[in-house]
């Protein structure tokens, strides 16, 4: 980092050109890489979720619509 001070680039441009982002307030850097690696982890869960839901859901109006037929059958 000493080279720096020679070549006039900043510290924000080295770490955004090497994919860090500094936040002052905290006192650290945080990779973005691990930030977007966090979302599509989020993405992931969510959709998945949402998969099983729907496979419940289209599983039991299967089975209502099974009985239907079934009260249908033997009340007509």
């Amino acid at each position: 980092m000493g080279s720096l001070r020679y070549s006039g680039d900043s510290i924000e441009g080295w770490t955004r050109m090497h994919g860090l982002m500094s936040f002052r307030r905290f006192g650290r850097a945080r990779s973005l890489h691990n930030d977007r690696t966090l979302v599509r982890a989020r993405s992931l869960r969510s959709d998945l979720a949402r998969h099983a839901f729907g496979r419940r859901v289209t599983i039991r109006l299967e089975l209502l619509s099974d009985d239907s037929r079934f009260f249908r059958k033997g009340f007509s």
